[in-house]
């Protein structure tokens, strides 16, 4: 009878090991499925466009008072976007839009 058992003890302990490898490369597989292809971070920013280049400044509590400072030193108020790429393939932006809630 104690062959049995061990026998049955070693199977469970197999199966058990077994399941859990199953699982952890499953989870792999979702994990690396999502990270492969390209992936886009895209932030807001405000900005200015001037006669000797580009101002960027981030969207915080104070962006119209910094709109208002770019306009004074002859800046074109704007907004920019700031997007980066963290996935593993390239992208290409063909364009970008905005929506507000005014229409």
């Amino acid at each position: 009878m104690t062959g049995s058992s061990t026998v049955s003890t070693a199977a469970l302990v197999l199966g058990v090991v077994g399941s859990l490898l199953a699982v952890a490369s499953l989870s792999w597989q979702i994990a690396t499925f999502k990270m492969s292809g390209s992936r886009i971070k895209v932030k807001l920013k405000i900005a200015g466009i001037g006669p000797t280049g580009i101002l960027t400044g981030p969207v915080d509590s104070n962006w119209c008072e910094n709109l208002q400072r770019y306009a004074v030193l002859g800046y074109t108020p704007c907004l920019a976007i700031e997007a980066r790429n963290v996935g593993r393939l390239g992208v290409d932006i063909i364009r970008c839009k905005a929506l507000f809630s005014n229409g």
